[in-house]
C-alpha cells in the first residue's frame, strides 16, 4: 500500500518528535548524576593534591562517591580571598553564580569572565586542609592545544610545595598530556616557593636542565612537549603572583 508524501513526512516528523523527547527525558533524568560525578572528581583530585586519603602501603584507598562527599566536608574548607588584599571575603559577597552558596563553581565564573582579557579575577579562592591547614591553590594556564590546569598545595606557610594535580585535557598523549603523570608531579613536593624571604616561582625547565638535588626551585619539563611545558612554567608564575597579598598574610 503507497503512501502519499504528506503521510510519509508526517510520520517521520513524529518519531523524531518522540525520539528527540526520550533522549531530552534521559538526558535530563542523568543530569544531576553526572554533574555529582564531575564534582566528585574535582573533590578527589583536590584531596589527592593535600594528601587524603592518606596513603596506605605507598596506594591511596579507593573511595566511593559518599566517601568522598564526607571526606570533603570534614577535612576541606574553601575559602574566598580578595585579590587585591589577601584578606578573606565573606561568602556571602563571593556567590557569583548566585545559587545560594560559595564553591568551585563561584571561582569558574570568576576565571571566566577575564579569561580573554587576562585581568585579575574579582575572587580568588584557596582550598585548605582543616587538621594540617594545607593550603591548594587552583591554577589555570595554557598548553599547546588548549587550557591546562593544577591544584597546587603548600604547608600553611606557604613556602613548600606537599602535592600537585594537574589537568591537560587537550594536550597530545604521549606529549604534553604527560604533566598529567606521576612522573612529572612527582617533582614537585619539597620543591620551595620562597627565597630569602620573597615569593620566587617554581620554574620548569628543559629535560635534565634542573640539578633537583640542589636547586629547590625548578622541576624538570617534558620531553618534546616544550609549550606545554612553558605554559605550566607561566601558570605557575602567573598565579603566584595573583595569590601574593595573600601569600604575605600568611606568612606574617
Amino acid at each position: 500500500m503507497a503512501f502519499s508524501n504528506g503521510y510519509t513526512i508526517g510520520f517521520a516528523f513524529t518519531v523524531c518528535i518522540i525520539c528527540s523527547t526520550a533522549l531530552a527525558s534521559v538526558s535530563m533524568g542523568l543530569k544531576e548524576t553526572q554533574d555529582d560525578n564531575r564534582r566528585r572528581d574535582l573533590y578527589k583530585n583536590i584531596l589527592s593534591a593535600v594528601d587524603l586519603p592518606e596513603q596506605v602501603n605507598g596506594a591511596r584507598p579507593a573511595l566511593s562517591g559518599p566517601d568522598i562527599d564526607k571526606l570533603w566536608a570534614d577535612k576541606i574548607e574553601l575559602q574566598a580571598i580578595d585579590p587585591a588584599t589577601g584578606a578573606p571575603l565573606d561568602a556571602s559577597k563571593a556567590d557569583l553564580d548566585g545559587n545560594g552558596t560559595f564553591d568551585f563553581r563561584d571561582l569558574k565564573v570568576a576565571n571566566d569572565k577575564v579569561r580573554k582579557s587576562g585581568a585579575t579575577p574579582e575572587i580568588l579562592g584557596v582550598y585548605i586542609r582543616k587538621d594540617t591547614g594545607t593550603v591548594a591553590m587552583p591554577m589555570v594556564g595554557k598548553g599547546l592545544w588548549g587550557p591546562i590546569s593544577a591544584y597546587i598545595a603548600f604547608d600553611p606557610k606557604i613556602e613548600k610545595v606537599v602535592g600537585t594535580t594537574f589537568f591537560a585535557p587537550k594536550e597530545t598523549p604521549g606529549l604534553g598530556a604527560e604533566i598529567t603523570n606521576p612522573a612529572f608531579m612527582s617533582q614537585w613536593p619539597g620543591k620551595s616557593v620562597v627565597e630569602g624571604g620573597k615569593t620566587t616561582a617554581i620554574r620548569v625547565t628543559k629535560p635534565a636542565e634542573c640539578e633537583e638535588q640542589t636547586n629547590p626551585h625548578c622541576v624538570d619539563g617534558v620531553s618534546g612537549a616544550t609549550i606545554t611545558s612553558r605554559g605550566v612554567d607561566q601558570m605557575v608564575a602567573k598565579s603566584l603572583a595573583l595569590y601574593e597579598p595573600y601569600i604575605q598574610k600568611v606568612r606574617q
